[in-house]
């Protein structure tokens, strides 16, 4: 929680400008906010604990309590204001709708909501031109598991099985962008000649000058510290 604090400033910002008190909540089965008695008990005898569903119902009654406990309870006195990014901007966004009293609004940036199999957007950008689509999603879900603990998750994503070998981040993610995972078959290939070019663009500053362009990029953002170009793919939020 703490890296993701530090590298926010929208909501900083914002409350200032509105003498608002900002509050970070850690989502249960992360750090330290383990349910059932602590991470062996949790791990092993209450993972249908761990849903979006009781997540976003533990931040209804952390903001309820902590609201009391400020004396601020009027709705209308003391709105609050979700942010999130990524799987936090969907809790926010979804945390509006399903709570719109305790939620007066929700800023959610680059939050799938709609990411979803069976839902009318996922089955339109289901085929070549839904690539980012599936590595986005990709990537959070294995954001998820990587961030999840330095214990038993962390030790199973380090050690899962792929096609009979042992696998590395990059390999479940590209995997998960083949037609045995449900993508597009040509939409592997092209990611990973994507990603090779945006790797020889960033050897040069003439391909770096020519990678700021195309991608919108403030001249001087790319230096030669971004020649495997894994930073680029940061930078635009790959």
């Amino acid at each position: 929680m703490e890296t993701y604090v530090n590298a926010t400033g929208l909501m900083w910002e914002h409350a200032e400008a509105a003498s608002a008190l900002i509050v970070f909540a850690e989502h249960r089965f992360y750090g330290e906010s383990w349910p059932c008695g602590g991470e062996d008990a949790a791990m092993a005898d209450c993972l249908n604990l761990l849903t979006h569903e009781q997540a976003m119902a533990d931040y209804v009654q952390l903001l309820a309590a902590y609201k009391e406990s400020l004396g601020a309870t009027g709705t209308n006195d003391s709105p609050v204001i979700a942010f999130g990014g990524s799987y936090g901007g969907m809790l926010a966004a979804w945390m509006r709708m399903k709570y719109p009293v305790t939620i007066a609004g929700a800023i959610a940036a680059s939050a799938p909501i709609l990411g979803f199999p069976g839902l009318p957007f996922y089955e339109q950008n289901n085929g070549e031109a839904g690539c980012a689509t599936y590595l986005y999603t990709s990537i959070l879900d294995l954001s998820c598991l990587e961030y999840f603990s330095v214990g038993v998750l962390h030790d199973f994503f380090s050690s899962v099985l792929l096609m009979g070998s042992r696998a590395s981040y990059w390999d479940v993610v590209t995997y998960d962008l083949t037609p045995a995972a449900g993508s597009n078959e040509a939409c592997a290939p092209l990611l990973a000649q994507g990603f090779a070019l945006i790797a020889s663009q960033s050897a040069s500053s003439e391909g770096r000058s020519s990678l700021e362009s195309a991608f919108g990029l403030c001249t001087g953002t790319l230096t030669e510290n971004d020649t495997d170009g894994y930073r680029l793919q940061v930078k635009m939020g790959l």
